[in-house]
């Protein structure tokens, strides 16, 4: 029954390496975050607009869609 399958305690376990995996490979890092410090970090669209309405409106934005970069004037890398 599919909807055992998904309650299962096995199946959260599941997701969470799932995920776990997808965080760490380098092939879904899609954008760069540029620290003030000049520190680089590589993360994922999809997990930033998760934490912040912000960032999900720049990544939805038209006129962003072929950026890879994104510029945090006044966030250090320890913030991020």
């Amino acid at each position: 029954d599919i909807v055992e399958e998904v309650i299962h305690p096995e199946y959260s376990n599941h997701i969470q390496s799932m995920m776990k995996t997808y965080l760490n490979s380098d092939d879904h890092r899609d954008v760069t975050l540029v620290c003030a410090d000049g520190h680089l970090v590589s993360a994922n669209k999809w997990v930033l607009s998760s934490y912040s309405s912000i960032l999900q409106n720049l990544f939805t934005d038209p006129t962003f869609q072929n950026q890879f970069c994104v510029h945090m004037l006044q966030i250090s890398c320890k913030s991020v």
